[in-house]
């Protein structure tokens, strides 16, 4: 972030993958490089060591004074390690920020967005009058100006235009941009105001970064040498898998890597005589393992949140209840579907949200192989990760817990269960674990 030097940063949920304890030194190294971070809708008034960040900052170009304010997700504290931060309603933030701005001679307002794309539509019609310009993320969503014949990944579809221009209840048009996800675009926007500090017109769209983009000399120096420490360790083999481990039906269904991860789960908790359930949610996978050797960059990079592999009693009907959340789409209009091992579940996505489970039996604690019908006012065994051990994503239930077992890091318990199997196949990879009927009504 030094080498690019931004005039503006706002924060992503992912900045809290390593809570606040590994955010924290990261923004005062941004603070002592003269980097503004703004995020106006963080409440920290609970958290009170954590670094008071700035709302909004204003800049200067051309004579013209640019206000930019930051807000991100107000849903974060479900889905990250944000401990005692909230954060308020996006919408009524920008409203209330863009006023200030006005009210001290700003009449150009850019936000930088880490809500998603839904969310900035609702901002760019709702934030009032003096929003110019949103600044997209979180939803990966991909704009792009289609007819413009400019390079792109044809795999890559396109969500909407670039920018997107809504135009709110009093004719003024708000663009909105976003640029993909993982540094495979760069967006680019120039955006031309009248002296009242009105769009007139604009030009711009994404730059595909193929590898016909030379790369910063200065920037490759300074990574070389984590490269390379990074390099030797993410290249060492620890496995190898016949077949293909699948990463992109896992929101939607029962997927071979969610099992292969769950399984990791609940066989560290297991012995000769013990034998929990795991489960995970399908927003920890991240990415496939193809077929051939594993590394450990690829166990890694499969689930790469850094979150401990815990195990909690936990009352049956709140079992039930986590599996149900899966099933319900987010404020991005995705499931979460739950990866298991130790159950097996039926559910109809037809049925009214929260009502969508059929039946879900679950393996015996002392015997590892007699499944029977899950009791709903029984106790249970389960292993599962921090994130959903710490209610996030919606996965309250899991604060119904009797107690919680706070284990290792998942990383390392996925890549020593890889080890142990030497070799990934059908045989280790036991199908038939959630049995999904129908089809969600679309809004």
């Amino acid at each position: 972030m030094k080498l690019l030097r931004p005039d503006a940063m706002t924060l992503g949920n992912h900045e809290f993958d390593d809570g606040l304890d590994g955010l924290t030194p990261y923004l005062h190294s941004l603070a002592d490089g003269n980097i503004k971070t703004v995020v106006a809708n963080l409440n920290r008034s609970m958290e009170n060591k954590f670094p008071k960040l700035p709302g909004t900052t204003i800049i200067r170009r051309s004579k013209r004074s640019i206000g930019i304010i930051g807000v991100i997700y107000d849903q974060t504290h479900e889905m990250s390690k944000t401990g005692a931060i909230t954060f308020e309603n996006s919408v009524k933030t920008v409203r209330k920020e863009a006023e200030k701005l006005e009210q001290q001679g700003v009449d150009i307002v850019v936000v930088l967005s880490h809500c998603g794309l839904e969310v900035d539509k609702q901002i760019a019609l709702e934030a009032g009058d003096h929003v110019d310009v949103i600044v997209g993320g979180h939803s990966h969503s991909f704009l792009f100006p289609e007819s413009s014949g400019e390079p792109r990944n044809r795999d890559d579809k396109i969500q909407a235009d670039y920018p997107l221009v809504i135009t709110n209840s009093n004719g003024r048009k708000i663009l909105i941009v976003q640029a993909y996800a993982y540094g495979k675009y760069v967006g680019r926007l120039t955006t031309y105001f009248d002296a009242d500090g009105e769009i007139k017109y604009w030009e711009g769209f994404p730059v595909y970064m193929s590898h016909q983009v030379t790369q910063n000399k200065l920037a490759l120096r300074t990574l070389e040498p984590y490269r390379q420490a990074v390099a030797k360790f993410g290249s060492r083999r620890i496995a190898n898998t016949t077949v293909d481990l699948v990463q992109s039906t896992c929101r939607v269904q029962e997927c071979n890597l969610g099992s292969l991860v769950a399984d990791s789960l609940a066989d560290y908790y297991t012995n000769d005589s013990f034998h929990p359930v795991a489960l995970i949610n399908a927003g920890e996978i991240r990415a496939p393992i193809t077929k051939g050797e594993i590394t450990n960059e690829e166990a890694i990079g499969a689930s790469p949140f850094s979150n401990t592999v815990d195990l909690l009693t936990l009352p049956g009907d709140a079992l039930w209840n986590i599996v149900e959340h899966s099933l319900v789409p987010d404020a991005v209009k995705r499931t979460n579907t739950v990866q298991v091992a130790g159950l097996r579940m039926v559910a109809d996505l037809n049925r009214a949200p929260y009502q969508r489970v059929i039946s879900i039996e679950a393996r015996d604690l002392y015997d590892g192989t007699t499944y029977r019908s899950l009791n709903r006012s029984a106790n249970y065994k389960v292993a599962m990760k921090s994130f959903i051990a710490s209610g996030k994503d919606g996965f309250r239930w899991a604060l119904e817990r009797l107690d919680r077992h706070i284990g290792p890091l998942d990383s390392d318990v996925f890549i020593n269960y890889l080890k142990k199997l030497k070799v990934v196949n059908e045989a280790n990879l036991i199908g038939g674990r959630f049995n999904i009927t129908g089809k969600l009504k679309s809004k």
